[in-house]
């Protein structure tokens, strides 16, 4: 914690261990799992955004009398859960609480910690406090292990906060909350949206506009006036880069974007930030993967399948061998394309043509081989419209939840120090 920081006269700064009754998970030996009873707390079950995790892929659950028997390890409603180790070493989720919604459902594993808060402190308030950066800076100062990062019940009970009285605790969670809940209300129509997007889309890319007539072909059944074609009948160009070092050239600090299978996200986006960088000098030895606006990126080794479009704001831009450049003689099939590269009868395709050596390849040659259904010009122009109009939505509702995201960061700047009073 800053100690250079001035707080309101009414607030404290006081020693967490003197308004908490703290206690560690007990260690459950996995063979005594059960097929159901109560469930077992685990870190897995604390989300990095400070959430209580409970879902059908990660339950684990002990039987009511173990339940009963550790009596000192159930968890009551209101309880803070803390998750006390991080085997990424990244400061993913050690020192991350959640609250417990529910009395008589769970029981804490090894690993976890529980708070269990004084009449002076409102739980809400003390979870948004111990998941914002005055108290995560202090925390990691303290964790230890070579292997892992690991929390000790001292840490916490020593860890300094700044406490505003009751009232204005429980006004600043209020707020907190309701960003909370709008950024809750977000990320529902995003996932609704983008289920609404995934259905069209199957919809579109194999029946089409208004058809009532069909043909069965190698793809499956498609629209009667609809054709296929190899994707080497439609493209000008397939080829794939490699990488600088090969050829003694180093990556730089700053320059052009290398862009390689990681930067491309599992939605067809391209993360620039994340980019390595190679000399226009490099860029220019390696001409034959030069990246140009509307060019389809797609990976042929490792994660297979990914694609993504380029745009400008990429370039300049180069690949590696893992990424195959398609560029296609028809722009107005750009987006129709990359789309089509994601759906299941060209993964299938894929998954029949890949070679398994270390990693799961793609020659050039068998992607070029891939067969498309390609509808007539009019209905493909009438298609890309209808996806880009539903993916604009959902780009919009993501600006709207980063923006949200980003409100909350500084509200929590702002009253959790005292800065702003409420």
């Amino acid at each position: 914690m800053n100690k250079t920081i001035t707080i309101p006269k009414e607030w404290k700064k006081i020693k967490l261990g003197d308004f908490i009754d703290f206690r560690n998970g007990y260690a459950f030996n996995s063979k005594k799992y059960t097929s159901g009873g109560k469930i077992i707390i685990r870190m897995s079950n604390i989300s990095v955004d400070g959430e209580l995790n409970i879902n059908n892929s990660n339950i684990k659950y002990t039987d009511e009398n173990t339940f009963r028997e550790l009596s000192d390890y159930q968890l009551k409603k209101n309880d803070l859960i803390m998750c006390m180790t991080d085997v990424s070493k990244e400061f993913g989720v050690v020192g991350k609480t959640a609250i417990i919604d529910k009395d008589d459902t769970y029981i804490l594993n090894q690993r976890v910690g529980r708070i269990r808060l004084s009449e002076e402190l409102n739980v809400n308030f003390l979870h948004y406090y111990t998941n914002s950066k005055y108290f995560l800076n202090d925390i990691y100062q303290k964790v230890t292990g070579s292997a892992q990062y690991n929390l000790s019940t001292t840490d916490i009970k020593q860890s300094k906060i700044l406490l505003p009285p009751l009232p204005e605790q429980q006004k600043i969670a209020e707020i907190l909350s309701c960003v909370d809940e709008d950024i809750e209300k977000t990320d529902h129509i995003i996932e609704e949206t983008e289920k609404l997007k995934r259905g069209l889309m199957q919809k579109l890319l194999t029946k089409g506009i208004g058809h009532k007539k069909f043909k069965k072909t190698k793809l499956g059944t498609i629209p009667e006036d609809w054709s296929f074609a190899r994707l080497s009948e439609i493209t000008d160009l397939i080829t794939k880069g490699t990488t600088p070092t090969t050829y003694g050239h180093s990556f730089t600090e700053q320059g052009v974007n290398f862009i390689k299978v990681e930067n491309i996200t599992k939605d067809g986006k391209i993360e620039i930030g994340e980019c390595k960088k190679i000399s226009l000098i490099t860029h220019e030895f390696l001409k034959r993967s030069k990246l140009q606006e509307n060019d389809i990126l797609f990976s042929i080794a490792g994660a297979l399948g990914r694609t993504a479009i380029v745009h400008n704001n990429c370039l300049p831009a180069n690949t590696n061998q893992a990424v195959a450049l398609i560029r296609l003689r028809e722009k107005k099939l750009v987006n129709f394309v990359e789309i089509l590269l994601r759906t299941e009868s060209v993964i299938k395709q894929i998954q029949n043509e890949k070679v398994q050596l270390a990693q799961a390849n793609l020659s050039l040659k068998k992607l070029g081989n891939v067969y498309l259904p390609i509808p007539p010009k009019d209905e493909l122009t009438e298609i890309d419209s209808i996806i880009q109009e539903i993916t604009n939505k959902i780009f919009l509702n993501k600006k709207i939840k980063n923006k949200l995201t980003e409100l909350k960061k500084g509200l929590m700047q702002d009253l959790l120090s005292g800065r702003v009073r409420v």
